[in-house]
């Protein structure tokens, strides 16, 4: 699933969600680049977990509506993580390296 912001409709969206104090975590978000990192995955892995719904996405276009940037939201990544992965006692995210991270 993803939304689609104009880059102005978006940074709207967040200076409203900043001001009225509300979660950001349907706005904020990462590229598929960093989360392609943070995975310890490659970036067309992260596109078939996209494509699969199991990660979410802001699409942000030009006015013409072109795309220009991807980002997977922080809320979605969590999800994702929270089901699959364990946490270590400091409260981050213990990623093994035989973890298959991409749902088949």
């Amino acid at each position: 699933m993803s939304k689609q912001y104009t880059l102005g409709a978006w940074m709207k969206a967040l200076a409203r969600s900043v001001l009225d104090d509300s979660k950001l975590s349907h706005l904020g978000g990462s590229t598929v680049a960093d989360v392609a990192e943070r995975l310890g995955v490659s970036r067309q892995a992260v596109d078939k977990l996209i494509a699969a719904g199991h990660l979410e996405t802001i699409e942000i276009t030009t006015k013409r509506g072109v795309l220009a940037m991807r980002i997977v939201t922080d809320a979605s990544l969590e999800r994702y993580l929270e089901a699959r992965v364990p946490y270590s006692s400091d409260g981050r995210y213990r990623i093994p390296q035989q973890l298959d991270l991409v749902a088949k």
